[in-house]
């Protein structure tokens, strides 16, 4: 749902970007920097928190090998193109 109202966000944005003050190329790259912030802080979330369970045979911790914010970064790429 609330990927939603960021896609609507967006597109409201790029819809009226004069009336806003902005070209339509530089809306764009706000919609798309705001999409970028929204899936990275999903994922960066999701496996900042404790894991609740593994799936699929694999520990939660080897999702979790590098540390700091790299690792989390990293464990959210790989999640998601692990994702089927």
């Amino acid at each position: 749902m609330a990927e939603d109202l960021q896609f609507a966000i967006a597109l409201v944005l790029v819809s009226l970007h004069d009336k806003v003050g902005l070209s339509k190329e530089h809306a764009a790259r706000i919609g798309i920097a705001m999409s970028g912030v929204w899936w990275g802080s999903v994922h960066g979330l999701q496996h900042a928190l404790p894991a609740r369970g593994a799936g699929e045979g694999q520990s939660a911790e080897e999702y979790r090998k590098p540390s700091g914010v790299a690792g989390i970064f990293v464990a959210g790429t790989l999640k998601t193109w692990h994702t089927r």
